[in-house]
């Protein structure tokens, strides 16, 4: 039953890597994200369709050719006209145009920044969580083989009837929870597995397998949020001063467009006593729009409460941002104190006591199961310590996102 039990615990930690046909680095998948991940390449598009609206802004609108004949209908007098009109602003309101929409590029890229920063943290999560998952394995496997290696033992002392049977029965249910907690684990490693599928844009059915070790806590990054390095901040910086050219182009727009043409005509009419003489005409024709019943008043206002708008919102997009980094500092100083702990004081008494232990078994002044139970004490401290660990590291990649540490494309 035992070695049957072992096998499946086997079988459940060592099927994904058995059948892993890409071993990728954290490192390696974020660039692979960066390349393939259909939200980057929509974010691209968006570029292209801005630089599109900025070809075709601050255009002035196409002349018009006007034909014009008549004729009498009692008479032979008649009259031919041609004429071209153009439409000319009065106002700024091409260069506002022109400006709103070369703000639009930039808006577009900086959301690219960010689009890439958000991933970037993205893969790195799953990754450091898949990391961690694999560690844990191994962990509870050695967890698990201390303590099958002591119900093996209890279960045959018990049937001499040197311990209790419950107490051999208990190690027994010990080992199958631990197995129930390893399947556990390879449940939660298959759904992350699949959403770092999806992050990575893969479309063949592979199998990946992530390779590394999680690092001690080093150095402490630093604590300000830096505007330069956070695509959605700077994209709000760009939104900002496009609604405050909104605000003058809702100005300029009060005056619409002027109308200059040029025209020439040719008339034949009866001149008595005469007759029939033909006349030929050139002139110029202006039409100017009077701002008197519209002056555009809802449009300036509705723009300037746009403005006013978008820079609450930056604000509160840049206390956002450094409240998170703030309390992923915080929350990683945590984590980094309890990890030395664990590595100046308990781990090394753990070991120490089941030094300790190891040796008054020899003697035989401790049974058996006081030995083993101080190594499984020592298992379970070690693994708290990486699941301490991984909790840093997740703390730390949040820090990184939300100062913009992280490499930007």
């Amino acid at each position: 039953m035992f070695f049957r039990t072992i096998l499946l615990f086997h079988i459940a930690t060592s099927f994904t890597a058995s059948a892993a046909s890409i071993t990728l680095h954290t490192e390696e998948a974020v660039e692979r994200a960066l390349t393939n991940n259909p939200t980057i390449a929509a974010a691209r598009f968006r570029i292209d369709e801005a630089r599109g609206r900025l070809h075709q802004a601050g255009r002035l609108a196409n002349p018009e050719l006007e034909l014009e004949a008549s004729q009498n209908t009692r008479t032979p007098e008649q009259s031919y006209g041609v004429g071209i009109s153009q439409a000319l602003p009065l106002s700024t309101r091409l260069r506002w145009e022109k400006s709103i929409a070369r703000s639009g590029v930039a808006m577009a890229e900086a959301e690219l920044r960010d689009a890439a920063r958000r991933l970037r943290r993205e893969v790195r999560d799953v990754c450091i969580r898949i990391l961690a998952i694999q560690k844990l394995q191994r962990l509870r496997k050695d967890q698990f083989l201390t303590n099958d290696d002591l119900a093996r033992i209890l279960k045959s002392r018990a049937q001499a009837g040197e311990v209790s049977p419950a107490e051999a029965a208990q190690i027994a249910l010990e080992s199958t929870q631990l197995l129930l907690a390893a399947s556990q684990l390879d449940v939660e490693k298959a759904a992350l597995l699949g959403e770092l599928r999806t992050l990575l844009g893969l479309t063949e059915p592979e199998t990946i397998q992530l390779s590394g070790e999680l690092a001690s806590p080093g150095a402490t990054p630093r604590t300000s949020v830096d505007p330069a390095s956070r695509g959605d901040l700077q994209a709000a910086q760009i939104l900002l001063q496009s609604g405050r050219d909104a605000v003058a182009l809702s100005k300029a727009e009060r005056w619409g467009d002027a109308d200059l043409g040029v025209f020439a005509e040719q008339v034949r009419a009866e001149d008595a006593p005469e007759g029939l003489e033909r006349e030929r005409l050139v002139g110029l024709r202006l039409s100017v729009p009077m701002p008197l019943w519209n002056r555009n008043q809802g449009k300036i206002a509705e723009t300037q409460a746009a403005a006013f708008r978008i820079e609450s919102e930056l604000q509160a997009l840049k206390q956002r941002a450094q409240n998170e980094a703030d309390a992923a500092l915080h929350e990683m100083q945590v984590l980094a104190r309890v990890l030395g702990e664990m590595d100046n004081q308990l781990l090394p008494q753990a070991y120490e006591i089941e030094k300790l232990q190891q040796h008054a078994h020899s003697q035989g002044l401790l049974p058996l199961s006081d030995t083993v139970r101080a190594r499984q004490n020592r298992q379970a401290l070690q693994v708290q310590r990486f699941e301490t660990l991984r909790d840093y590291h997740l703390a730390r990649i949040r820090h990184l996102a939300a100062t913009g540490d992280l490499p930007t494309p």
